[in-house]
């Protein structure tokens, strides 16, 4: 069982969404005086509490009162304790620190974030029963016996396998946005194929022009399968493997997978990318789905067509990607919203795919800046390392 508490409300309720939408057991409480009252009058006693989730601004919290309490309960003294900040500041980690904290998260909570937060948490207290039981049962456990570090190196693979299903979901969801203007570009050349092959085996033709409409045949092949590569290219799971890239070649191949849908959607991408850009040391793949996410979502702010710009320039220690579009914009309360899970304004949208791009830029050491004028447009820059300024070196 899982506690939450902050007297920031929708933000309970958002830690709350998270977690509910993960199947597991949430009680929310909408301020500290709730949830002392509910663990003194919890008969028969719940589940067993094994992580509690509480604003470290909340006034008890800040003085020290109900972290003290929890510790001194029966039901939460053993459970994981995880306090959340709007900033990260060094005296708010000392006082998470002070307080007995497990973990601390400052905001925005990203979704991927805060569910392996937990899940680490559960798995540590999984691991300190499992020692205890072997200690009791093997006072002589050798360093190679189950329940020792190799059970963390188990723990650390389920975590980052949690972490690569995200990112493969919302990349399946990006991909899922294109179907219908691939199935339009993949049909295109099929029907010349066939038209080329039609004219080639059921006509008396000279040999020069049997061998003209089989070369055209043999054209539009290699260009379905140039296309079913890209697409599979992007759509297998990660890597994960950091490589040398061009940010401008990496830009080109996700505008390729667009191209059909521009055309169908009346949009037009404009780019001004820079000659002579430095290298990066990034996971391609990951970057990609940074870049048709901010993509696709700039042509969903102009459903009556428009004009998306893509720069890319050179900047000290750093490489900016910037996307303006000429869209709807955004409201003050969107804006409030930006990077958070599970918001979106859009119908059916799972409200995760700029969360996860938030995250994936930072993994890469990098920035993701957003300026918007609501009725004018969007611009989202993204600064990345250059190869010599990179956490991946």
């Amino acid at each position: 069982m899982i506690l939450v508490t902050d007297n920031n409300i929708a933000l309970g309720q958002k830690v709350n969404k998270i977690l509910v939408t993960q199947h597991a057991d949430v009680v929310r409480f909408e301020s500290s005086n709730a949830l002392m009252r509910w663990l003194d009058s919890a008969s028969p006693p719940p589940k067993r509490v094994k992580i509690v989730i509480l604003g470290l601004l909340m006034p008890e919290v800040k003085n020290g009162t109900l972290c003290h309490f929890l510790r001194e309960h029966p039901l939460t003294a053993n459970a994981s304790l995880i306090l959340t900040s709007p900033q990260d500041s060094i005296d708010h980690r000392v006082k998470a620190h002070l307080f007995g904290a497990s973990d601390f998260i400052f905001h925005p909570i990203l979704a991927n974030d805060l569910l392996i937060r937990v899940a680490v948490q559960i798995e540590l207290q999984q691991f300190n029963e499992q020692a205890k039981t072997n200690k009791n049962k093997r006072p002589q456990a050798k360093p190679d016996e189950k329940g020792t570090p190799e059970s963390l190196d188990q723990m650390a693979q389920i975590l980052g396998s949690s972490q690569e299903r995200l990112l493969q979901s919302e990349k399946m969801a990006a991909t899922g946005r294109l179907v219908a203007s691939l199935a339009h570009e993949i049909n295109n050349p099929l029907q010349a194929i066939h038209s080329s092959l039609q004219l080639a085996t059921h006509f008396k033709l000279p040999p020069e022009k049997q061998a003209e409409y089989l070369g055209m045949a043999n054209h539009e092949v290699e260009r379905v399968i140039t296309l079913v590569t890209r697409i599979l290219d992007f759509a297998r799971p990660s890597t994960a493997k950091p490589a040398e890239a061009d940010i401008n070649a990496v830009l080109e191949q996700v505008m390729e997978l667009t191209h059909k849908h521009t055309m169908h959607g009346k949009w037009q991408i404009t780019t001004d990318l820079a000659t002579n850009l430095p290298k990066a040391h990034i996971i391609p793949d990951q970057i990609a789905q940074v870049f048709l996410n901010i993509i696709l979502n700039s042509f969903d702010a102009m459903p009556q067509g428009g004009q998306l710009i893509i720069e890319t320039g050179a900047r000290p220690d750093m490489i900016l990607i910037s996307f303006h579009d000429q869209g709807i914009g955004m409201t003050a309360e969107t804006q409030k919203h930006l990077f958070e899970p599970f918001y979106s304004t859009k119908a059916n949208a799972s409200g995760l795919g700029l969360t996860i791009s938030y995250g994936i830029i930072e993994r890469h050491n990098g920035q993701i800046q957003i300026e918007t004028v609501l009725n004018e447009g969007t611009i989202v820059h993204i600064l990345l390392p250059c190869l010599s300024h990179n956490i991946y070196d």
